[in-house]
């Protein structure tokens, strides 16, 4: 029984310490300020799973370049799925 506790245990802590790897490496790889990046480091170690679904939500910085070169990408898309549409309708 004793045995059973200690790999439960122990497995919590590799979990554990996997969890503070990843916080570390996903709010330290964005350009943000030091209060900013602890707050979510706090927030990505005390919740770690609702953490990063927050983070997902809130927590990542898309810069008005990316924002708009997102919005060309699917209108580029969009454009070139409605001349393949309509050049398939002419066809019948």
């Amino acid at each position: 029984m004793i045995l059973t506790w200690d790999i439960i245990r122990r497995t919590i802590e590799i979990l554990w310490i996997i969890n503070i790897a990843f916080a570390v490496w996903t709010v330290f790889r964005s350009h943000r300020s030091v209060v900013s990046t602890w707050a979510w480091m706090l927030v990505l170690t005390i919740l770690p799973g609702i953490g990063f679904i927050l983070y997902l939500f809130f927590g990542r910085q898309l810069s008005h370049d990316e924002i708009f070169a997102i919005q060309s990408a699917q209108k580029e898309t969009r454009n070139r799925y409605l001349k393949k549409t309509k050049s398939y309708v002419g066809r019948t």
